[in-house]
């Protein structure tokens, strides 16, 4: 599926809450209705609205973003260091010289540095609790240059909101 895609699906249906229609890994793609008494579309809709990232190393709008509880969708570059994170969740920063691999979208939800590995972002992926840390892994900011293509807030409006 292609960001636009998932823009036109939040925008016309919306998505029910994660808690009356949990991800289930053993479903293949379109088999999944909705489960019973979730109710007719639509749910909670949204809006999609790229993100510029400055792909320097330093992303202030991407951080103000996070700040306000915005969440943001990164479509990253699948390289072995992203598929296995070590024990602590932590993403190692690949060769620029890697193969290529295929492009996956993850929410990122937070962000910290760490004294010893520098500036992180917390993502959250959708390939289960048994992958990163409980589902989530910390991504180096310096991944989001060579590994990030793109970027997209998620607001329940049609306008994005303003940043510092």
């Amino acid at each position: 599926m292609l960001i636009d895609d998932a823009a036109v699906a939040l925008a016309d249906e919306g998505q029910p809450p994660l808690q009356v229609w949990p991800y289930n890994a053993s479903l293949g793609i379109g088999t999944e209705n909705p489960p019973n008494g979730i109710g007719s579309p639509p749910w909670h809709t949204a809006a999609v609205h790229e993100l510029h990232l400055a792909h320097d190393g330093i992303e202030d709008e991407l951080e103000d973003y996070l700040a306000a509880a915005v969440p943001i969708v990164l479509i990253v570059e699948v390289t072995p260091e992203f598929a296995y994170p070590d024990g602590n969740g932590y993403v190692r920063l690949p060769n620029l010289r890697t193969a290529a691999g295929d492009y996956h979208a993850v929410f990122c939800v937070g962000a910290a540095t760490d004294p010893t590995r520098g500036r992180h972002l917390l993502i959250r992926n959708s390939w289960g609790s048994f992958w990163g840390s409980g589902g989530y892994c910390w991504l180096p900011t310096e991944y989001l240059i060579a590994f990030t293509p793109y970027a997209a807030i998620v607001l329940p409006s049609a306008s994005p909101p303003a940043t510092t």
